[in-house]
């Protein structure tokens, strides 16, 4: 992933984690496409845009439920390591055969699980066990957007509508007491989801958009989100060890 990418979506997750209503955030990042005026409306079937905003705001919105469920086991280390297992879903899904497509997402995978340790045992408490299914359901969501993109091409602008349309509903749904740095958080975190999908869409189409190259560069950028993190972590050595394992592994695998 190129390094304007990897700050970009570092400076988002990190934003993300810091904010309250995530609900609310993640409805303007739905929203972001609809300000970019490099998008240009597609021809796209009713059917397939219906389906790509549903499962768009999907993999946005278990995650922010996922959080709200249980902050603990919902929130970043978890939902890093839930949503690397990606790649894997990739080559399963897809029947893949190569070995080097198997090492390398199970190595990506190994290395974002080294760095994401808790410092206490999975919980199998009923709250956890239900942030647990919904950074999955989060993770299938996103699988399955990459495979219905790679097989019948983006449709941003109206995939966006939908999703904000749900994700708004959301909103409301869940409403929290606004606070008084509302405004400006969500004019923040809108601002840089409106770069990020701009870097994003870019990035899919020299991918052509492959589900499974995505699946990994978004792996590599956890990997530096871990990395970055070592500097304020309590175990900087392990969160290092299980960043360079990631990363070899998608380096390891570009080359090849």
């Amino acid at each position: 992933m190129p390094l304007t990418i990897t700050i970009l979506c570092c400076a988002q997750a990190w934003l993300l984690e810091r904010l309250p209503d995530k609900t609310l955030m993640v409805t303007a990042q739905a929203a972001a496409p609809l300000f970019d005026t490099q998008i240009k409306p597609s021809a796209t079937r009713w059917w397939v845009v219906a389906l790509q905003g549903s499962l768009f705001a999907a993999s946005l919105l278990m995650g922010a439920a996922a959080h709200r469920r249980d902050p603990f086991h919902g929130g970043a280390a978890m939902n890093a390591l839930v949503k690397s297992l990606a790649p894997l879903l990739c080559v399963v899904f897809k029947g893949e055969t190569r070995t080097r497509h198997w090492l390398a997402a199970l190595g990506s995978f190994a290395g974002i699980a080294i760095a994401s340790s808790l410092d206490s045992p999975l919980a199998l408490t009923s709250q956890a066990l239900c942030a647990y299914g919904l950074l999955f359901a989060a993770t299938l969501a996103g699988v399955a957007l990459g495979f219905v993109q790679e097989h019948y091409g983006q449709c941003w602008r109206e995939m966006s509508i939908v999703s904000t349309v749900i994700c708004a509903g959301a909103a409301l749904y869940a409403a929290h007491e606004p606070t008084p740095w509302l405004v400006a958080e969500l004019s923040l975190y809108g601002t840089l989801s409106f770069f990020v999908q701009r870097a994003m869409r870019q990035f899919t189409l020299s991918i052509n958009q492959n589900a499974f190259w995505l699946s990994m560069a978004l792996n590599e950028r956890r990997a530096v989100t871990i990395a970055l993190g070592a500097w304020t972590s309590n175990a900087p050595t392990r969160l290092l060890l299980g960043a360079a394992l990631t990363l070899a592994s998608i380096q390891a695998l570009a080359l090849a």
